[in-house]
């Protein structure tokens, strides 16, 4: 007779927390809470890659209706990605089309005035690059002199460099970390935290003094109190001159 094996029977919930552990093997799944909590995140990331999936597949399918309906273009694109020279394909392919429109009218007012556009913009771009070149000298003399001022060696100074040009470059990209916001607020803050500190600085000297000056006023406890002071206790009266009469006889010592 053949011989069954003891298993012990696996449930639903079982199941799904093998799982679990097997997707999140640092997780903690102490109670329902982080089970379902762990399960709702899985079930957030799992929509959100499939929202990603349909605006690819949209898009795929977009540039697969333009290539089926411009086949030259699509030859424009695969040539471009093997290497091809875009200019030599264009007139290679749309020889025709580029003189035909070169040489109507509309075709002149037309592109002729993207092409000016185009001009435009080079020269835009060639002042702003001109500008950005002497602005970049100017920027290293002033760090020179910062560092001169501030006493840094040549790596602290381009270490500074360093730093304010991460600031400018992630401003760019409207990024803003949590090391600059602390640094806007200690700049912020810098003129009421000197006086602050030289406020304190000022209550210090003062008590300083007046220590000191209670300090001298106090007898060492090694020295015995000065007659004729505070610290002396009483004071022993001299003795007074008084005019000697005639009729009364002292002892003398």
């Amino acid at each position: 007779m053949e011989q069954v094996e003891n298993q012990t029977p696996t449930t639903r919930r079982d199941a799904v927390l093998s799982r679990l552990k097997k997707r999140h093997p640092d997780g903690n799944f102490a109670d329902d809470d982080s089970i379902f909590g762990t399960i709702d995140d899985d079930y957030g990331e799992a929509e959100s890659n499939a929202q990603k999936m349909q605006e690819y597949e949209k898009n795929a399918s977009a540039m697969v209706d333009m290539f089926y309906k411009n086949p030259r273009l699509a030859a424009f694109f695969n040539a471009c990605k093997d290497g091809q020279d875009p200019i030599e394909f264009m007139i290679e392919h749309f020889g025709d089309d580029f003189r035909d429109a070169l040489e109507s009218e509309e075709g002149k007012a037309r592109y002729g005035e993207k092409y000016q556009k185009w001009l435009d913009r080079v020269a835009s771009e060639k002042k702003i690059e001109e500008e950005s070149a002497k602005n970049l000298d100017k920027t290293f003399e002033t760090l020179d002199q910062f560092q001169q001022q501030h006493g840094l060696s040549d790596e602290q100074a381009a270490e500074v460099f360093d730093k304010v040009h991460e600031i400018i470059v992630d401003g760019l990209m409207n990024i803003v970390k949590p090391e600059t916001f602390e640094m806007a607020l200690k700049a912020m803050n810098y003129d009421s935290d000197v006086k602050q500190a030289g406020d304190e600085g000022e209550i210090r000297g003062r008590n300083a003094k007046i220590e000191d000056k209670l300090r001298r006023k106090e007898a060492p406890a090694d020295i015995p109190p000065t007659l004729g002071t505070a610290a002396g206790g009483s004071v022993e009266p001299k003795p007074k001159n008084h005019k000697r009469n005639p009729f009364v006889a002292y002892n003398e010592d």
